[in-house]
């Protein structure tokens, strides 16, 4: 019984998880706003593609890499830790920018858009 509430727990939390939106729907919607919906849903794709790719990892083992060597597992909790951090700032500095001017819709031409179009994918 109480794996069952620990069951019960993990799925309530992944639950809420799965509901909310997090960076990538923002991502995806800005990118549907500001350019149009082709790119929107290569963006969504490239999404589902990168989650696709990390769990594949995790399933490979690539797990097993930090446990085993703990330098590597630290070296990665520091360079995410960095990331986060030059996110954070790259966000703190544009918000000035992003008061003033609102997102910028165009619309680009016929032969732009394959180009947009892969771009989005990868972003």
């Amino acid at each position: 019984m109480q794996d069952f509430a620990a069951l019960l727990a993990t799925a309530a939390a992944l639950s809420v998880g799965v509901v909310s939106p997090g960076p990538s729907f923002v991502v995806v919607a800005r990118t549907s706003i500001a350019s149009s919906r082709p790119e929107g849903v290569a963006a969504a794709f490239g999404m589902g593609i990168g989650g696709l790719s990390f769990a594949v990892a995790a399933l490979l083992g690539l797990h097993g890499l930090p446990l085993t060597v703990p330098a590597v597992y630290v070296g990665l909790k520091v360079l995410g830790g960095l990331y986060l951090a030059y996110l954070g700032f790259q966000i703190w500095r544009g918000s000035r920018q992003a008061l003033e001017a609102p997102v910028p819709v165009s619309v680009p031409s016929a032969d732009h858009r394959s180009d947009s179009v892969r771009r989005a994918f990868r972003l």
